[in-house]
């Protein structure tokens, strides 16, 4: 009996050996790959805002080494890893890592990796240097991500390498959906340990794609959301024992501005040293005047999001996009500009103040203080405004408390425009894209470009653009040309 009951566990054992996935020896085998961009352009750049600003010759380097491993096993589920190593960085020694599970119910995605509404978008088909983080060619921003208004509609303009954890659907009669959840959006590429998830998000992603005949549809709609905590900002109250006036502040920031011009060569101020100096000293003083009427307080912060949508149309070797990109900063910022608060009037007799045609004020303790109505130069002449006495309904701005509040920061919120045309035949590739960008603080933003890609062997191309572009008071022209090789 015990022997039977030995070798009726052996077989057991021996069947559950056979029954499983895979063994030691069937391990993920993981590969390398990778790509590497050398370029070299030539670029004109002028600022009317900054007159030192100027192009020249660069050459640029972006180059990556992926480490990927794919297993497929027995029960039906596939597993792969990718790490990317980055070549050229100043901060991201590690670009994206993550861990794919895959089968018939579709996909789960677990790491750093792009959210679906940029990984299924259809946006600008460049086949040259590429329209995002190397826009610097000609001084206008390509993917901003959560600065201000960037020119990249193809999608990675926002978000980014975020810890998330993600799902697509199987691609079912042309259709496909996607949708992450991110824990912590300001923990990019590195982790965080979990503190009430106040700054998380979502991404939402779906994409179509169809043939009509001999044209081929491709169309995409994502949404990008997080959650933003106030960040500490000073405020000016007015309402402590240090509070100035108005024209205490106004004066503060003229003492400021004079400084920094000086440094900058842009007034008729010598840089002697001495002069140098007093005008430190004042500036610093001032920026003391101003800080100790300063009280903290948190500002305001509303949701950030992001939506895209993309269209693309191939018609033989012809294929046509447009784009369309809407950014919600849900940010905020101190104006600088103070409100009139009308808090010190004085009591007295208005005709203690001195009139037009007459001279001299009025220094009686008792009378009504008094201010000018114009723009005069010389109070002491009768060429000057009218002095009147300040009251309850006719206040002098100059001598109120100077008051900052929050105010929505219009430049985080804009709107994104692309289109174009790409030619692919054979080993030769053209393109033609033209982007647009308008921020609601009237900041806008241009940017056109004309690349050539034609093919040097199995995964070498050589690449050349030509780009235009204008934002703010920015413009600037490029001849981007080089060499990209896929491994």
């Amino acid at each position: 009996m015990r022997k039977t009951l030995i070798a009726t566990s052996a077989l057991a054992f021996a069947g559950a050996v056979a029954a499983a996935p895979a063994s030691a020896a069937d391990k993920m085998s993981v590969g390398v790959g990778g790509y590497m961009e050398q370029w070299v352009g030539v670029t004109d750049i002028s600022d009317s805002a900054d007159k030192d600003r100027d192009g020249g010759i660069s050459q640029w380097s972006d180059s990556e080494i992926f480490f990927k491993g794919k297993l497929e096993s027995d029960n039906g589920l596939t597993f792969s890893v990718k790490v990317e190593l980055e070549g050229n960085t100043t901060g991201d020694t590690i670009d994206e890592s993550q861990l794919t599970v895959s089968g018939s119910f579709g996909q789960i995605v677990l790491g750093t990796e792009d959210h679906p509404a940029a990984l299924m978008h259809y946006g600008n088909q460049d086949v040259g240097v590429g329209y995002c983080g190397d826009s610097g060619w000609t001084g206008v921003t390509g993917c901003a991500r959560n600065g201000g208004m960037g020119l990249g509609t193809n999608g990675w303009i926002l978000g980014g390498d975020e810890q998330k954890i993600a799902y697509y659907t199987p691609r079912i009669s042309g259709l496909q959906l996607g949708a992450s959840y991110i824990p912590d959006h300001t923990a990019e590429d590195e982790n965080a340990l979990p503190n009430g998830n106040d700054e998380d998000g979502w991404s939402v992603g779906v994409n179509m794609q169809q043939t009509l005949g001999d044209a081929s549809v491709a169309m995409s709609f994502g949404h990008y959301q997080v959650s933003q905590v106030g960040a500490m900002e000073m405020l000016k109250s007015g309402m402590g024992d240090s509070k100035i006036t108005v024209g205490t502040y106004m004066s503060n920031n003229t003492a400021i501005e004079a400084y920094a011009d000086a440094l900058a060569g842009d007034s008729a101020t010598t840089d002697a040293t001495d002069t140098l100096e007093a005008l430190r000293t004042d500036a610093a003083a001032a920026e003391t005047s101003n800080a100790n009427a300063f009280d903290t307080m948190a500002s305001k912060a509303e949701e950030q999001t992001w939506t895209n949508f993309g269209l693309q149309v191939g018609m033989g070797a012809f294929s046509f996009n447009v784009a369309y990109a809407a950014h919600n900063g849900g940010a905020y910022m101190v104006k600088k500009m103070p409100i009139v608060v009308n808090e010190n009037n004085f009591s007295g007799a208005a005709t203690a103040c001195r009139t037009a045609g007459t001279t001299g004020i009025s220094t009686d303790a008792a009378a009504a203080h008094c201010f000018t109505t114009d723009t005069g130069t010389d109070l002491d002449t009768s060429t000057d405004g009218i002095q009147v006495a300040e009251t309850a309904s006719n206040n002098d701005p100059m001598n109120d408390t100077a008051r900052t509040v929050l105010v929505k920061d219009m430049s985080k919120d804009y709107d994104l425009m692309s289109a174009g045309v790409k030619y692919s035949d054979g080993p030769l590739a053209l393109s033609l894209t033209h982007m647009m960008g308008d921020a609601d603080d009237g900041t806008e933003a241009d940017a056109t470009m004309l690349s050539m890609s034609y093919s040097l062997a199995p995964g070498v191309a050589s690449k050349t653009s030509f780009i235009s572009g204008e934002q703010g008071t920015v413009e600037g022209t490029a001849f981007v040309t080089g060499i990209a090789i896929g491994f």
